[in-house]
């Protein structure tokens, strides 16, 4: 992900002739999706200020917003069988961070 956040800010600097539109972007929020249990094993809390400390400062210097977080998926959609249909899409919006249980919509 930090990979294509560097090429993004690259193709910034030297735009292709078709100029696409993501490049005119002012914010760029990098995040991991993943389920809780994914997280459970390993304390990311400070890997993850450093990585959003460091692209927050790389996007000032760049001038552009970037950000940078872990954040936990539904436990509705971290279980087998996987909802269908709008369930599926409404939990997909539903994201905690690392710290916290609470569900706010993305």
């Amino acid at each position: 992900m930090l990979g294509y956040a560097s090429l993004w800010l690259l193709a910034r600097r030297d735009p292709p002739a078709t100029n696409p539109v993501l490049l005119a972007a002012e914010r760029i929020d990098l995040r991991v999706l993943a389920p809780n249990a994914f997280y459970a094993p390993f304390d990311l809390q400070v890997l993850e200020r450093a990585v959003h400390d460091g692209v927050c400062s790389l996007g000032a210097a760049e001038g552009i917003q970037l950000s940078f977080a872990f954040e936990v998926l539904s436990p509705v959609i971290a279980g087998i069988p996987l909802p269908a249909g709008a369930t599926l899409l409404n939990e997909l919006g539903c994201r905690g961070s690392l710290n916290s249980d609470q569900c706010r919509r993305a």
